[in-house]
């Protein structure tokens, strides 16, 4: 049985309610959002990964206006530089380092894409590295990068990138810095991003099929939250996140001591976390080719993981807010207005439906894979009518949940011998992936699927074109 992709875009602070079209219209992908809008970018397109992580404190910030980014690269575990967009003149010397390190002038470069552009060069006395600074003014703006000159050619994309509000082409290429683990990258923007922001990294992570760094920011955030770091609050969420993610990658004791200690954490009665750890739990079992067990999770009570008060349903239509559950929620809508332009966030209740459909799809997974093909069949289309029940299904985070249930249909399809009705539900499952989640290991596993069918009608020359 391969294993289900789980779907963490249901976790709380990244469901928001994307307005208009229907359930399967195309949100506004990441890279079309003008850099101001973000909390974090890609720098350049080729060569090293880097990215740009917001700064939400800095020394040099002297309005509200000012914004800076550390600049985060995969061979590298700590910060290479910082980016800043400054309101008002600035001089170079302002960011251009710490203590008496001799600088040559300011020199002009020759950068046709940022004409105006100038550069400061230091030689750190204690470590032998090399600063660079560079600066540009524009009209009430000065715009400035600092770091490693090793990494000159990222500070300079992700300075054109501030400058023209807009993701810029380009290859960085740096000197080889001694780091070769992939997962460098992972843990420095873990530690660095405040936690709501290192929590919905991790979330875009697992739904991209990303499970190894996706682990890598779960296991931050458990760390965090032991040592009392503050916004870390949420100790039995990040260890739901990294037990699921260590479930997806075959880790399935580890698993298990995770979700114990969820158990244990307590979840301070919040009913919409209680079905998140089912389903989690559920796909846990699932993974495990525990059917039986799934199904037990699903339809069993739902737990207060440790917590001495219920949250009935009852209290949760009714909108009862109890302390805990008002500082989640306080947690998320702070992120959500960060992240989003959307003023009409999903109600708590809206939340619940929605996974509770989730829970309606993994019913059906389960009797597919016990043979129960009618039975399936029904629990699928149930979990369709209960998502398209919340805002008439144009809740396009949620839009994982039809992709799962075109893939899940298309089997029963194909056992069925209805191949083409398989192979459109297939598509279906391909075009709704790509527009979620593009150039991800969750594109390319969709894309393996409808391969792997056409491999078994037959279909050797499509097959091949479709595994390329």
């Amino acid at each position: 049985m391969s294993r289900l992709f789980t779907r963490l875009a249901l976790i709380l602070a990244a469901l928001a309610h994307m307005p208009g079209g229907t359930a399967m219209a195309a949100p506004r992908h990441q890279s079309e959002l003008a850099i101001a809008s973000r909390d974090s970018f890609r720098i350049g397109d080729a060569g090293v990964v880097c990215t740009a992580a917001r700064r939400s404190e800095d020394g040099h910030y002297a309005s509200i206006f000012d914004r800076g980014y550390d600049v985060l690269c995969r061979d590298a575990a700590s910060p290479v530089g910082t980016i800043y967009a400054f309101s008002g003149a600035r001089a170079a010397a302002d960011v251009a380092g710490n203590g008496p390190a001799p600088c040559q002038p300011e020199t002009r470069v020759d950068d046709a894409a940022l004409p105006g552009l100038t550069r400061i060069a230091c030689r750190e006395t204690t470590s032998g590295l090399t600063r660079v600074t560079y600066r540009l003014v524009r009209r009430d703006q000065t715009f400035m990068a600092t770091g490693l000159a090793a990494y000159a050619s990222a500070l300079q994309l992700g300075l054109a990138a501030l400058v023209t509000d807009r993701p810029v082409h380009g290859a960085i290429s740096v000197a080889v810095t001694g780091s070769d683990d992939p997962a460098a990258l992972a843990r420095a923007q873990a530690e660095r991003f405040d936690p709501a922001q290192a929590l919905a990294a991790g979330m875009a992570r697992a739904n991209d099929g990303d499970h190894a760094d996706a682990t890598e920011f779960f296991d931050r955030l458990v760390a965090r939250a032991r040592r009392g770091d503050a916004g870390a609050d949420r100790p039995a969420l990040y260890l739901a996140g990294s037990a699921i993610e260590q479930s997806n990658l075959g880790n399935r004791a580890v698993a298990d001591q995770l979700f114990a200690r969820a158990t244990r954490a307590g979840t301070g009665g919040d009913p919409v976390f209680a079905r998140l750890y089912r389903n989690l739990y559920a796909m846990h079992r699932l993974d495990m080719g525990d059917a039986k067990g799934a199904l037990a999770t699903l339809d069993g009570p739902l737990t207060t993981l440790g917590d001495e008060a219920a949250f009935t349903d009852e209290r949760l239509r009714a909108g009862f807010i109890d302390h805990p559950l008002a500082q989640r929620l306080s947690v998320d809508d702070a992120h959500h207005s960060r992240l989003s332009s959307e003023a009409d966030p999903l109600t708590d209740t809206e939340r619940a439906q929605l996974l509770d459909a989730q829970a309606t799809y993994l019913r059906g997974e389960v009797h597919r894979l016990t043979g129960n093909a009618g039975l399936a069949a029904r629990e699928l289309r149930s979990a369709i009518d209960q998502f398209r029940a919340v805002r008439n299904g144009r809740v396009v985070s949620m839009a994982w949940l039809p992709a799962d249930v075109f893939t899940a249909e298309a089997a029963l399809a194909e056992s069925a011998g209805h191949p083409d009705t398989a192979a459109a539900l297939l598509q279906q499952a391909i075009d709704t992936v790509a527009v979620l989640s593009p150039d991800s290991a969750a594109l390319l596993a969709a894309k393996a699927r409808a391969a792997a069918f056409m491999v078994r009608q037959g279909k050797i020359d499509p097959a091949l074109a479709a595994y390329a």
